[in-house]
């Protein structure tokens, strides 16, 4: 694997917000379906009411009744689909959001690493300019 994992991160990240875009989009559709749901349960109500006070209107109740629940089956069968397709976006998306805290948690790893390293040879480096200098300060004294 790369040393740096900072562009793998960012694309990670990427995927991960195209996929919630994505997901986004199926929640609003599963809205429209489910306020279609909701319309069509009103208009046949409506259609009953109607339907029960008119004799007339109740000779076409029952084809009106027929395209009724078949377009209610439709939504259902839709929705249902799109519900499906929902819970496997967010399978997805779990998936890729585990995936990036993983590349995250060993980046963080390797850059605390690479800090604990330079910080290392910092004080190595800052260590010998002290021994150096303690040195020239005690064989200044020793001459004088």
């Amino acid at each position: 694997m790369a040393k740096n994992l900072h562009a793998i991160i960012k694309l990670q990240k990427w995927e991960v917000d195209e996929k919630r875009r994505a997901l986004g989009e199926m929640m609003r559709y599963e809205e429209a379906i489910l306020t279609e749901l909701k319309r069509l349960e009103e208009e046949l109500k409506k259609e009953q009411k109607i339907a029960s006070e008119s004799p007339i209107a109740a000779l076409t109740y029952g084809a009106y009744a027929k395209k009724h629940i078949s377009n209610r089956e439709e939504a259902e069968k839709v929705l249902e689909e799109i519900q499906k397709r929902i819970k496997d976006m967010q399978d997805i998306i779990a998936e890729e959001f585990q995936k990036l805290k993983t590349y995250e948690i060993v980046q963080q790893n390797r850059d605390k690493r690479e800090e604990e390293e330079r910080n290392r040879k910092e004080q190595i480096t800052l260590d010998e300019i002290g021994m150096t200098l303690h040195r020239r300060k005690k064989d200044g004294s020793d001459d004088v």
